[in-house]
């Protein structure tokens, strides 16, 4: 099965942040929280070959991080607070069934900011127009949530032919 284009240019900027020692981050709320740390553990882990580990951390997975930052900023910074120690290079997937939640929001304007790529999968909404790469999707939420994992397991496979190809 043949790989679309885009989502080999994603596992190809992964390949060459793991080259230069950035880091791959992921954040959403809700479902999209449990996609962002879904997406992280097939990085860190294998999604199906073996490949070695891209570093990845999802930025929803510590409530600590979470409850802090929010009860000291507010819930619209729980995720840019976090970007804001990201470096030039890094890469942040942004997951969001509207495109518009406002935490989501603020970490895209941060990470453009610091020269970190963001990538939207999920709805158009504001982070549709911001991101500099996007998986747009329109339907109910629980369609753009099964195209949002859909289009995670692709770019996945994509890293591993990516990894097995440049050894």
């Amino acid at each position: 099965m043949s790989t679309p284009a885009l989502e080999v240019d994603i596992a190809e900027l992964i390949y060459r942040g793991y080259v230069q020692g950035n880091n791959v981050y992921a954040a959403g709320n809700g479902g999209s929280c449990d996609q962002a740390n879904h997406l992280c553990a097939e990085l860190m882990g294998k999604f199906h070959d073996f490949r070695p580990p891209v570093c990845a951390h999802s930025l929803c997975s510590n409530p600590s991080t979470i409850t802090a930052i929010a009860n000291d900023y507010g819930f619209d910074e729980v995720f840019s607070r976090q970007v804001h120690s990201m470096a030039p290079g890094d890469i942040l997937f942004l997951l969001s069934t509207s495109g518009d939640s406002a935490n989501l929001v603020s970490a895209a304007e941060v990470a453009l900011d610091r020269d970190v790529t963001t990538i939207h999968i999920g709805g158009g909404g504001l982070l549709g127009k911001l991101c500099e790469y996007g998986f747009l999707f329109t339907g109910s939420t629980a369609q753009i949530q099964e195209r949002t994992l859909g289009t995670i397991h692709t770019i996945c496979r994509a890293v591993d032919e990516v990894f097995e190809n440049e050894r």
